[in-house]
């Protein structure tokens, strides 16, 4: 299996599609600025499964409480921004 694309765009488009698969709703009503919690009334246990897939599929582990912190599109990619940039340079210095 091929690892995923890690450039932002690529990432904004799969957690955008995660949100509206369990979400139910179009991707036009994910912008980078919707409010997960209070546009689209994602619950703690909806965004405890989001981390867990976007976990998985870029084999990456998020703590629970900075993904707490979260709260729109444009966060969401730049945190896993973040944790993709730390393992690489474990990775390098390992």
């Amino acid at each position: 299996m091929n690892a995923p694309s890690t450039e932002p765009e690529a990432i904004r488009n799969y957690i955008r599609d995660l949100v509206c698969e369990l979400m139910e709703c179009e991707p036009d009503e994910v912008t980078d600025s919707t409010s997960f919690s209070e546009e689209l009334e994602v619950d703690s246990l909806t965004a405890i499964e989001m981390l867990v897939m976007i976990d998985k599929h870029y084999d990456i582990d998020i703590p629970d409480e900075k993904f707490r912190e979260i709260d729109t599109l444009e966060e969401s990619v730049a945190l896993v921004r973040e944790y993709l940039n730390q393992g690489q340079k474990v990775q390098v210095a390992g």
